[in-house]
Order: C-alpha cells, then sequence, then structure tokens
C-alpha cells in the first residue's frame, strides 16, 4: 500500500522520525528514533503516550538538563497546540550529544518529529572557528604586510600591517 511504502522509505533514513497523533499518542517510529534515544524499539511500537517516552527518557537522564521536569513536560505536550509551523532547535543531551530537531505540524492533526545527531558536525566547526580564530590572532601580529587574495583577484584576508604599510584605513 501507499502507506506501507512511505514507512519503507522513513526507514531507510539516518535521522529519527516520530508521529504523533492529536491524542500525543506515538503513532508512527523509525529505528533510528529509537536508537539515537536509545529506547526499545518494541515498546516505543507499542504507541505510548508523549508523557510515557519523557518520563522514560528522564529516568534514563537523556533528556537536557531541566530544573523543572513537570514545566518542561507541559511545555512539550504544549506544542500539540501551538505548534502552527516547523520548528527547528538543538538539543544539548548530558552524555554531550547534540541532537538538531525539527517539530511540525503533521497534516493529520498531531506532530511530526525528525532528529538528527549533529554532535560532529559542531565539534568540527568549533574546532574550525578556533583554528581560524588562531589564524587571525597570529597574523595580527606579524610585523610583515599579509594578505591573501582569491583567483578574482579580491582580497580575501589581510592583516593591520598591510593596511598601514597601504595607507587605507
Amino acid at each position: 500500500s501507499h502507506m506501507e511504502a512511505h514507512q519503507e522509505v522513513l526507514e531507510q533514513l539516518r535521522a529519527g522520525i516520530a508521529v504523533f497523533d492529536s491524542e500525543r499518542r506515538l503513532r508512527f517510529v523509525n529505528l533510528a528514533y529509537a536508537a539515537l534515544w536509545g529506547l526499545d524499539y518494541d515498546w516505543l511500537s507499542a504507541n505510548p503516550l508523549l508523557t510515557e517516552i519523557l518520563e522514560m527518557l528522564r529516568q534514563k537522564r537523556r533528556l537536557p538538563e531541566v530544573t523543572d521536569f513537570a514545566e518542561f513536560r507541559r511545555r512539550m505536550e504544549r506544542r500539540f497546540q501551538t505548534l502552527l509551523a516547523p520548528e527547528e532547535g538543538l538539543v544539548h543531551l548530558p552524555d554531550g550529544r547534540c541532537f538538531r530537531e525539527i517539530a511540525a505540524p503533521h497534516p493529520l492533526g498531531g506532530l511530526l518529529f525528525v532528529l538528527e545527531d549533529v554532535t560532529d558536525r559542531l565539534a568540527l566547526e568549533s574546532s574550525y572557528n578556533t583554528l581560524i580564530a588562531v589564524q587571525r590572532g597570529v597574523l595580527n601580529q606579524l610585523a610583515d604586510g599579509v594578505a591573501a587574495f582569491a583567483t578574482d583577484g579580491r582580497v580575501t584576508m589581510f592583516n593591520p600591517t598591510f593596511l598601514r604599510l597601504l595607507g587605507i584605513a
């Protein structure tokens, strides 16, 4: 059937997919979603409520650290009434992992969640930014004027000495 074909496609994705109905009950989940959260796929397939999933994640210490869990849970549940357009955010977990989460209203009511582990990408971005900052710091300390030009002749990088030698502010 058309629905089974859809489910087969969603099952192949590396991103975690979960669909909740308007009663906040899990109606579809793929293996990746279960694996990302470290939850039992069979348990998830038995259609638990969002609150039951949140409680399980809290017991396993897999949720972001929050001071008021009851308020956090209410905020998650309120999205079923208030979310009108897709919303994207980062979820920082106690084990150091970071998920990119997209929550979107589902056409049949309820919400669709897409979860992606972006831990490595963020770590790579962070070390790249550190490297660039260190390079810039070193360049700015040099007594020599330094500039880099792109193939079209435009200046892509320069240090203060370069500007001073050319008499440019």
